[in-house]
């Protein structure tokens, strides 16, 4: 099926000031630099975009949506235990943000400035959300099949977002290539994927070594 004029003219905008963003820096970066970008008119611009906060807005919710469909995905699959989507998601997501280097650099700088906190709030508060039924899913899928040890499924759910993102912010960084580069960055991060797998399992009530997080990130990262 063709895509339409007007779909393919806001990923046009959407795409070159990521593009922009991701060179220069959101403040540095005009309207009128992602419209000449673009090669579109400013009214072109103004009819799917009222800002650039509102171009950073949907950037950062067509991210939060690629991670929940990939969430909905597994969680829905018949064919895995619900050990094996947990660790598929706790590995795909991480790798999806790691891989998505622009996105992640973007939304890390332009959403942990003083004037952005309200977006990074919505950001945490949309994921949750979003979140929140297909993991409520797997977790009771868990406890049905005697894996998951845990009375506490519903708060889970509402956790696991804010937890997640709090690990991320200490260990995989938006600089993660830089972080790795330095001195004692690669023992860090290893520590830190360890922690994370260590802290998941006591939460959860999974036996010790069932998740293979931090072998695989390891491996993936070269650490």
């Amino acid at each position: 099926m063709k895509e339409s004029s007007s779909t393919t003219t806001k990923q046009i905008l959407l795409k070159n000031s990521l593009k922009l963003f991701a060179k220069q820096g959101f403040d540095k970066t005009s309207i009128q630099q992602i419209i000449d970008k673009s090669k579109v008119s400013k009214g072109a611009f103004y009819h799917y975009f009222s800002s650039k906060d509102d171009i950073l807005d949907t950037i950062a919710e067509l991210f939060v949506l690629k991670i929940i469909s990939m969430t909905e995905d597994v969680v829905n699959k018949k064919d895995m235990s619900a050990l094996e989507k947990l660790n598929y998601l706790i590995i795909n997501v991480s790798l999806f943000k790691i891989n998505n280097k622009k996105e992640r650099t973007v939304l890390h700088k332009a959403v942990n400035k003083d004037s952005n906190l309200k977006l990074k709030q919505k950001i945490i508060n949309r994921s949750i959300e979003l979140s929140r039924k297909p993991l409520y899913k797997l977790f009771e899928q868990g406890a049905r099949e005697g894996v998951f040890d845990t009375e506490y499924k519903k708060e889970l759910a509402d956790f696991y977002v804010p937890l997640a993102v709090a690990f991320r912010k200490s260990f995989l960084d938006f600089d993660l290539e830089s972080t790795i580069r330095s001195k004692d960055g690669k023992d860090k991060i290893k520590k830190g994927l360890m922690f994370f797998e260590d802290l998941l399992e006591r939460i959860f009530g999974i036996k010790k070594g069932s998740l293979i997080y931090s072998k695989t990130l390891i491996k993936e990262l070269k650490l």
